[in-house]
Protein backbone atom coordinates (compact mmCIF):
# COMPACT_ATOMS: atom_id res chain seq x y z
CA UNK A 1 0.00 0.00 0.00
CA UNK A 2 3.03 1.90 0.28
CA UNK A 3 3.75 2.20 -3.29
CA UNK A 4 -0.38 1.80 -4.79
CA UNK A 5 -3.30 2.52 -3.28
CA UNK A 6 -5.11 -0.47 -4.74
CA UNK A 7 -2.85 -3.78 -4.51
CA UNK A 8 -4.72 -5.94 -6.09
CA UNK A 9 -4.80 -4.30 -8.99
CA UNK A 10 -1.40 -3.47 -8.95
CA UNK A 11 -0.88 -7.82 -8.83
CA UNK A 12 -3.49 -8.03 -11.70
CA UNK A 13 -2.07 -5.73 -13.84
CA UNK A 14 0.82 -7.13 -13.37
CA UNK A 15 0.20 -10.64 -14.67
CA UNK A 16 -1.72 -9.11 -17.49
CA UNK A 17 1.50 -7.30 -18.50
CA UNK A 18 3.88 -10.19 -17.78
CA UNK A 19 5.71 -7.42 -15.52
CA UNK A 20 8.61 -8.86 -13.00
CA UNK A 21 9.63 -6.79 -9.96
CA UNK A 22 13.23 -7.22 -9.26
CA UNK A 23 16.26 -4.43 -7.50
CA UNK A 24 16.14 -3.85 -4.13
CA UNK A 25 12.62 -3.64 -4.18
CA UNK A 26 12.53 -7.14 -4.77
CA UNK A 27 15.02 -8.05 -1.62
CA UNK A 28 12.78 -6.33 0.71
CA UNK A 29 10.13 -8.77 -0.48
CA UNK A 30 12.44 -11.53 0.37
CA UNK A 31 14.53 -10.75 3.79
CA UNK A 32 11.67 -8.89 5.09
CA UNK A 33 13.88 -5.53 5.32
CA UNK A 34 12.88 -1.82 4.25
CA UNK A 35 15.40 0.25 2.37
CA UNK A 36 14.20 4.09 2.71
CA UNK A 37 15.37 5.25 -0.53
CA UNK A 38 14.39 2.24 -2.44
CA UNK A 39 12.98 3.02 -5.92
CA UNK A 40 10.94 -0.06 -7.52
CA UNK A 41 12.02 -1.98 -11.07
CA UNK A 42 9.53 -3.27 -13.09
CA UNK A 43 10.53 -5.27 -16.16
CA UNK A 44 7.75 -5.59 -19.03
CA UNK A 45 7.93 -6.83 -22.90
CA UNK A 46 6.56 -4.22 -25.31
CA UNK A 47 3.12 -5.54 -25.04
CA UNK A 48 3.19 -5.13 -21.21
CA UNK A 49 3.85 -1.33 -21.60
CA UNK A 50 0.69 0.62 -21.90
CA UNK A 51 -1.39 -1.20 -19.12
CA UNK A 52 1.18 -1.53 -16.82
CA UNK A 53 2.40 2.73 -17.01
CA UNK A 54 -1.32 3.89 -17.60
CA UNK A 55 -2.12 1.73 -14.00
CA UNK A 56 1.08 3.64 -12.29
CA UNK A 57 -0.47 6.84 -13.53
CA UNK A 58 -3.75 6.05 -12.50
CA UNK A 59 -2.07 6.18 -8.74
CA UNK A 60 -0.75 9.35 -8.87
CA UNK A 61 2.85 8.90 -10.33
CA UNK A 62 4.04 11.23 -12.78
CA UNK A 63 6.68 10.53 -15.78
CA UNK A 64 10.07 12.27 -15.11
CA UNK A 65 13.74 12.29 -16.43
CA UNK A 66 13.13 11.48 -20.25
CA UNK A 67 12.02 14.53 -22.73
CA UNK A 68 8.46 13.62 -24.07
CA UNK A 69 5.93 13.00 -21.51
CA UNK A 70 4.72 9.05 -21.45
CA UNK A 71 1.32 10.18 -23.53
CA UNK A 72 3.41 11.74 -26.26
CA UNK A 73 5.96 9.11 -27.26
CA UNK A 74 3.43 6.41 -26.79
CA UNK A 75 1.54 8.33 -29.55
CA UNK A 76 4.26 9.03 -31.43
CA UNK A 77 6.13 5.63 -31.41
CA UNK A 78 8.18 6.26 -28.68
CA UNK A 79 12.20 4.84 -28.65
CA UNK A 80 11.06 1.60 -27.16
CA UNK A 81 8.90 1.07 -30.11
CA UNK A 82 11.16 2.38 -32.60
CA UNK A 83 13.65 0.52 -31.25
CA UNK A 84 11.74 -2.73 -31.52
CA UNK A 85 10.71 -1.86 -34.89
CA UNK A 86 14.09 -1.56 -36.68
CA UNK A 87 14.91 -4.84 -34.79
CA UNK A 88 18.13 -3.29 -33.38
CA UNK A 89 18.82 -5.10 -29.34
CA UNK A 90 19.87 -8.28 -29.84
CA UNK A 91 20.08 -11.11 -27.05
CA UNK A 92 23.15 -9.63 -24.99
CA UNK A 93 21.64 -5.83 -24.79
CA UNK A 94 17.89 -6.63 -25.16
CA UNK A 95 16.70 -3.00 -23.82
CA UNK A 96 14.33 -0.96 -25.23
CA UNK A 97 13.86 1.91 -22.86
CA UNK A 98 13.31 2.84 -19.00
CA UNK A 99 10.08 5.33 -18.40
CA UNK A 100 10.64 6.92 -14.62
CA UNK A 101 7.84 7.75 -12.47
CA UNK A 102 7.61 10.04 -9.10
CA UNK A 103 5.37 10.72 -6.76
CA UNK A 104 5.56 12.51 -3.51
CA UNK A 105 4.04 11.27 -0.37
CA UNK A 106 3.54 13.33 2.88
CA UNK A 107 2.95 10.73 5.90
CA UNK A 108 1.24 11.15 9.01
CA UNK A 109 4.45 11.44 10.35
CA UNK A 110 5.35 14.38 8.55
CA UNK A 111 7.66 12.48 6.25
CA UNK A 112 7.94 13.01 2.90
CA UNK A 113 8.78 10.83 0.82
CA UNK A 114 9.63 10.70 -3.30
CA UNK A 115 8.72 7.23 -4.57
CA UNK A 116 10.22 6.42 -7.94
CA UNK A 117 9.34 3.34 -10.34
CA UNK A 118 11.49 2.65 -13.10
CA UNK A 119 9.58 0.74 -15.61
CA UNK A 120 12.50 -0.99 -17.97
CA UNK A 121 11.25 -2.22 -21.50
CA UNK A 122 13.19 -5.11 -22.48
CA UNK A 123 13.12 -7.46 -25.84
CA UNK A 124 13.46 -10.68 -24.15
CA UNK A 125 11.59 -12.27 -21.12
CA UNK A 126 11.92 -9.58 -18.34
CA UNK A 127 13.11 -12.88 -15.46
CA UNK A 128 15.86 -13.82 -18.00
CA UNK A 129 16.99 -10.02 -18.50
CA UNK A 130 17.05 -9.90 -14.45
CA UNK A 131 19.06 -13.09 -14.14
CA UNK A 132 21.74 -12.82 -16.60
CA UNK A 133 22.11 -9.22 -17.38
CA UNK A 134 20.57 -6.90 -14.98
CA UNK A 135 21.84 -8.38 -11.93
CA UNK A 136 24.52 -10.45 -13.42
CA UNK A 137 28.66 -10.11 -12.12
CA UNK A 138 29.84 -13.05 -13.59
CA UNK A 139 27.44 -14.24 -16.46
CA UNK A 140 29.41 -17.57 -17.25
CA UNK A 141 28.17 -18.76 -13.18
CA UNK A 142 25.38 -16.88 -12.74
CA UNK A 143 22.34 -18.98 -11.97
CA UNK A 144 18.72 -18.44 -10.41
CA UNK A 145 17.54 -20.70 -8.17
CA UNK A 146 13.85 -20.31 -6.31
CA UNK A 147 12.23 -22.75 -3.80
CA UNK A 148 9.13 -23.50 -2.86
CA UNK A 149 9.34 -21.27 0.39
CA UNK A 150 10.31 -18.49 -0.94
CA UNK A 151 7.45 -18.30 -4.12
CA UNK A 152 4.72 -20.92 -2.74
CA UNK A 153 4.38 -22.30 -5.86
CA UNK A 154 7.09 -25.02 -6.52
CA UNK A 155 10.77 -25.69 -7.31
CA UNK A 156 12.27 -24.10 -10.26
CA UNK A 157 15.43 -23.56 -11.57
CA UNK A 158 16.52 -21.47 -14.16
CA UNK A 159 19.74 -21.35 -16.10
CA UNK A 160 20.66 -20.21 -19.70
CA UNK A 161 22.17 -22.98 -21.91
CA UNK A 162 24.48 -21.21 -23.63
CA UNK A 163 26.31 -20.12 -20.55
CA UNK A 164 26.10 -23.42 -18.50
CA UNK A 165 29.15 -24.61 -16.73
CA UNK A 166 30.99 -27.72 -18.92
CA UNK A 167 31.26 -29.32 -15.17
CA UNK A 168 29.14 -30.61 -12.68
CA UNK A 169 30.65 -27.43 -10.49
CA UNK A 170 26.78 -26.22 -10.62
CA UNK A 171 24.91 -29.43 -9.55
CA UNK A 172 26.81 -30.48 -7.60
CA UNK A 173 26.40 -26.95 -5.41
CA UNK A 174 22.65 -26.78 -6.02
CA UNK A 175 21.28 -30.40 -5.53
CA UNK A 176 21.00 -30.39 -1.92
CA UNK A 177 18.30 -27.40 -2.22
CA UNK A 178 16.48 -29.46 -5.37
CA UNK A 179 13.70 -31.62 -5.15
CA UNK A 180 15.35 -33.25 -7.89
CA UNK A 181 17.66 -33.02 -10.80
CA UNK A 182 16.03 -33.08 -14.45
CA UNK A 183 17.74 -33.01 -17.91
CA UNK A 184 21.18 -31.82 -19.04
CA UNK A 185 22.99 -28.59 -20.32
CA UNK A 186 22.24 -28.21 -23.97
CA UNK A 187 24.02 -25.09 -25.91
CA UNK A 188 20.52 -23.59 -26.96
CA UNK A 189 19.98 -20.23 -25.94
CA UNK A 190 17.14 -19.53 -23.93
CA UNK A 191 15.84 -21.17 -20.04
CA UNK A 192 15.70 -23.88 -19.30
CA UNK A 193 13.03 -24.75 -16.83
CA UNK A 194 13.63 -27.68 -14.57
CA UNK A 195 10.56 -28.86 -11.74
Amino acid sequence: RRWFSDVLEFRRVLRRSGAVISGSFALQYFDRSFYAESDMDMFVRIGGVGPLCEFIRSQGYASVGHSHDYDECVAEGGAHIIKAALNITSFEDPLLGVYTFQKFVVWASGRVDILQVQVVVVDTEPIEHILFDFHSKDEEAERGVYGPPMLGVGFEVLMRDNLAVKNDSYLRIAEPFMWRTVGEFRKSLGLSRCK
